[in-house]
């Protein structure tokens, strides 16, 4: 059997990962689920499974003329915050999406 978007496992835990709110009815979650399962090639488990598209681009409409404060306004990051971001990150380097500049 291939892997792929509709492999049996991925589809298994897309469908454990996927949360519906409480509001949905049991036939609406039935039928939710269903979707779910029918678009597995929509969702990504990994960041690095995302992949670029060349038909957007997104572009700053930013005035010539516009000013921008030279002077930094942040604070350190907090342990937790750095363990909870940190990861992340290097899961976005580790696919491309970001790098160290």
């Amino acid at each position: 059997m291939p892997l792929g978007p509709f492999y049996p496992p991925r589809v298994e835990m897309i469908m454990n990962t996927v949360r519906y709110g409480p509001q949905l009815t049991d036939d609406q979650r039935t039928i939710a689920r269903s979707l779910v399962a029918e678009f597995t090639d929509a969702f990504a488990l990994l960041t690095r499974e995302v992949k670029q598209v060349d038909f957007i681009k997104f572009r700053l409409s930013i005035p010539s003329d516009a000013v921008f404060s030279k002077k930094i306004h942040q604070r350190p990051l907090t342990q937790p915050q750095r363990e909870y971001l940190f990861p992340i990150l290097d899961e976005m380097r580790k696919a491309g999406i970001t790098r160290f500049i």
